[in-house]
């Protein structure tokens, strides 16, 4: 992809095309036991292949445009939010919602620590 710079300079943008993913990373605090519930912590990191690519970019000084799909749901509105506040110089997000809009969810991974 190409942006005309100030002075009349073609200047090229790197693209990143994946995944953004929300993890879920669960840590017991006590020894769990079937057919019961237990108390502990969750933690949710942003994850995803593309994402930490064009992250890591971003924070080097590179300004990438990333396209990835995304579900209509808590978890990726969490992605997004924290995109918002984490890089709010990086603009040059596009994301695809699925076309059937509230009934698709994100894609997760979660970790169970115990």
């Amino acid at each position: 992809m190409e942006k005309q710079r100030k002075d009349g300079e073609v200047e090229a943008v790197p693209v990143v095309i994946g995944g953004m993913v929300l993890d879920i990373q669960a840590t017991s605090s006590i020894p769990p036991h079937p057919r019961t519930t237990c108390p502990g912590q969750i933690y949710y990191v942003q994850g995803g292949v593309a994402r930490n690519i064009a992250e890591c970019m971003t924070k080097l000084g590179a300004q990438p445009f990333m396209i990835s799909a995304l579900g209509f749901d808590m978890p990726d509105l969490m992605l997004l939010e924290r995109w918002r506040l984490v890089l709010p110089v990086w603009k040059q997000l596009k994301c695809f919602l699925h076309p059937s809009g509230f009934n698709n969810s994100s894609t997760q991974y979660i970790l169970l620590l115990y």
